[in-house]
């Protein structure tokens, strides 16, 4: 290990919930448990020995790099800067406006409190950007991407780029982005069989209206719960698309 990195033996509870998570979200994953741990005294630290690892970083602002190997990044707090870089990472900024990268490979990454900006890279990626106003990108591959993180006045930025991704509006028990906030879908694409997943059905209390949200020439489809506005489509107008073609259910078919 590199010089002035501990090894431990036992791992954190979290570490093991986070990867914990990322197992049953991607079951592409082939991490077996971490088998070594460096916590990072300075600001700014490269790794590429370790095949399976986590890194912890501190409060201050740090730059995680885990190059080659499944890993596991924790950025804490501060502003960080964290790349998985190849294989099946998961990345954990914490609390800062911190800036995650996936790289190559099924990774998992949470932003956490904060104004962040996650990029998953290739292959198929689970985003979810945490409380802030986030930016996510989900990048090449099947996404699965979720700005929302139960905080108030969230306005959160989706962009899925290539492949059939998953813009998360909702879970099985809560409709996300209620009051002041909405989530924006840049590139929703009926082509790539996009979705846009909601709690429940289109039916139990949603509706769709037309407008500009987003500033440009082109009008914009808001998702309304309830009349609260919780999501935009942007610059596409879906109010005349087969509902099941644009909409899935986090509890049961539409």
């Amino acid at each position: 290990m590199a010089e002035g990195i501990n090894q431990v033996l036992t791992i954190s509870s979290n570490a093991v919930a986070i990867a914990q998570v990322a197992q049953s979200l991607r079951p592409n994953f082939e991490q077996q448990g971490v088998t070594e741990m460096a916590t990072i005294n300075g600001t700014n630290f490269n790794d590429n020995g370790i095949d399976k690892k986590k890194l912890v970083g501190t409060n201050a602002d740090d730059s995680i790099y885990g190059y080659a190997g499944n890993d596991i990044l924790s950025g804490l707090g501060g502003n960080d800067y964290l790349d998985g870089g190849f294989n099946n990472d998961v990345l954990d900024g914490g609390a800062g406006n911190d800036t995650l990268y996936g790289g190559v490979g099924y990774d998992y990454l949470v932003g956490g409190p904060g104004n962040d900006r996650l990029i998953g890279g290739t292959l198929d990626d689970a985003l979810l950007g945490g409380t802030g106003n986030d930016i996510l990108y989900g990048g090449s591959g099947n996404d699965s991407i979720t700005g929302f993180g139960f905080g108030q006045n969230e306005f959160d930025i989706l962009t899925g780029d290539i492949g059939k991704d998953t813009f998360v509006l909702g879970d099985v028990n809560s409709v996300y982005h209620l009051g002041n906030g909405y989530a924006t879908i840049t590139d929703f694409s009926l082509a790539q069989t996009d979705k846009i997943q909601i709690k429940g059905v289109l039916k139990d209390g949603y509706s769709l209206g037309v407008g500009n949200w987003e500033g440009s020439n082109v009008q914009d489809t808001g998702i309304f719960y309830k009349g609260d506005l919780i999501g935009v489509v942007q610059d596409q107008n879906i109010t005349k698309l087969n509902p099941n073609q644009v909409f899935i259910s986090a509890s049961y078919a539409l």
